[in-house]
């Protein structure tokens, strides 16, 4: 008879291949998806408007902020007189709003968005394309984005989940890359495991269907916006789709690296509780089936565990810029032993705060939903 010891680690390294196989085989026609729509030719037409939420000084901001992708209506979105955005925003040229955004609407972002569209889209408008500060656009991505919606009226999103690439500057750029390249919470992976999922990094959506639903303001209190975004749409009856982004920020440090999954994940606890458990056991299980695996001297399921850990890494790499074999194999590697553990830190924190700051704005939870800004000292993200 097969012993408990032997049989337990190996049941254990097999439920973990399942769904790691599942993401890495939807990730190859995620890519496909993603390389075909991002052959599309030209720039956004005037029924097209992009916004641009902005807060404070980022590296590299103007140079992100020029490339509207030929969009003849480009808003750079800022809160205040005083945000740190604001001379970027001017040497990229791109017309400026500032928002001054309702106090009523505790997340931040959704704020500013909920300002720009009561200032009065263009009259022509018809897409909205809501890109963050840190993504920047590469040439036909607003045409790929827009084309799904001119071509099917029950497709409503088409989300970018965010591939962050360029060259880290810090040990928290790494470890931030490492979990958005190399493991199961890469978004390309992670979207095949989670169909109903968005991420509202850069997306495009149609203006009835935003307006049908409250307008950006119905989603101002709530930390995920994005998802509760998905989540109203589905309810509708409209289509969801996805095509990888480029995000490139740069210059954070470990602590804001770990907060702002933390964030990501306090999302999960507040929006979607079932799934808090798929991070120790799924999306970052590697290192406790390792140490089970051990305990037991169990070595061919950790072999197996290990190997699956890796094809996961290198899966999640091939959505970015390809460099030589060895740094590419030498990147999976790295990612592999500390992705997974970036990710349990944030998800230990994410499991007992009580608020969250955004870019210097500190709000707190209450009722599954963000409430007032935080004035005093609390533990939070």
């Amino acid at each position: 008879m097969i012993s408990v010891a032997l049989f337990g680690p190996w049941l254990l390294a097999v439920a973990y291949f399942g769904p790691a196989a599942k993401a890495i085989v939807g990730s190859f026609r995620f890519g496909a998806l993603a390389r075909s729509a991002g052959t599309g030719e030209g720039g956004a037409s005037e029924e097209t408007l992009l916004l641009r939420p902005c807060a404070g000084a980022e590296e590299g901001l103007a140079d992100r902020l020029r490339r509207t992708d030929g969009a003849n209506d480009a808003w750079a979105l800022v809160a205040n007189a005083d945000d740190g955005a604001r001379p970027a925003i001017a040497r990229a040229h791109l017309d400026e709003k500032i928002t001054n955004p309702s106090k009523d609407l505790a997340n931040p972002k959704v704020a500013q968005l909920a300002a720009a569209e009561a200032l009065g889209f263009p009259a022509l408008c018809t897409y909205i394309v809501v890109a963050d500060s840190d993504v920047r656009l590469a040439p036909g991505t607003l045409a790929a984005l827009v084309a799904p919606l001119r071509e099917d009226p029950n497709s409503a999103v088409v989300w970018a989940p965010p591939v962050e690439v360029g060259v880290p500057r810090t040990v928290g750029d790494r470890l931030s890359q490492a979990v958005l390249a190399g493991s199961l919470h890469a978004f390309p992976l992670l979207a095949p495991l989670d169909p109903s999922g968005l991420v509202g990094k850069l997306f495009a959506i149609r203006r009835s269907d935003l307006e049908a639903l409250g307008g950006f303001a119905a989603l101002g209190n709530f930390l995920g916006e994005d998802m509760e975004l998905a989540r109203r749409l589905r309810i509708s009856g409209k289509r969801v789709h996805p095509f990888i982004a480029e995000a490139f920020p740069e210059g954070r440090s470990v602590a804001a690296v770990v907060a702002r999954y933390a964030r990501w994940i306090a999302v999960i606890r507040l929006q979607r509780p079932a799934l808090l458990a798929s991070y120790p056991l799924l999306l970052a299980g590697f290192p406790l089936l390792a140490v089970a695996c051990i305990a037991f001297g169990a070595w061919g399921p950790l072999a197996f565990a290990t190997g699956t850990r890796l094809a996961v890494s290198l899966a999640a790499r091939r959505h970015r810029p390809q460099t030589q074999f060895l740094v590419f194999l030498a990147n999976a590697v790295v990612d592999t032993l500390i992705a997974d553990v970036v990710l349990l830190v944030a998800w230990g924190r994410a499991l007992t705060a009580a608020q969250i700051s955004w870019r210097g704005n500190r709000r707190a939870f209450a009722g599954g939903q963000l409430t007032e800004p935080v004035t005093r000292a609390q533990t939070g993200l």
